[in-house]
């Protein structure tokens, strides 16, 4: 399994990493303080390839993901509007 981390300098609440295992990926992050929720993107090769709104600190899509390399960045939405928490970040398949 492969475990991608965000950036080191971001508070620990935030850090935020994508598993991956055959294909599959498991992203999670720390809750941030005020967010109602989340939005999630995954880009490959410079197009966007999936994007979530959530209200929970994690996503497993359902599908496989196919061989490549990936980058995702993590917003939160609060009543200051949306903000980056995470990202760009990379994992590969």
């Amino acid at each position: 399994m492969q475990a991608v981390r965000g950036e080191e300098e971001k508070p620990a609440a935030h850090r935020a990493y994508a598993d991956v295992a055959n294909g599959n990926v498991y992203f999670h992050w720390g809750e941030v303080a005020g967010a109602e929720s989340y939005l999630l993107v995954v880009e490959r090769e410079k197009m966007e390839f999936a994007s979530r709104w959530l209200e929970d600190i994690s996503w497993a899509p359902f599908e496989q993901f196919p061989e490549g390399i990936y980058e995702w960045s993590l917003y939160s939405w609060a009543t200051d509007g949306l903000k980056l928490v995470n990202g760009p970040m990379h994992f590969r398949i």
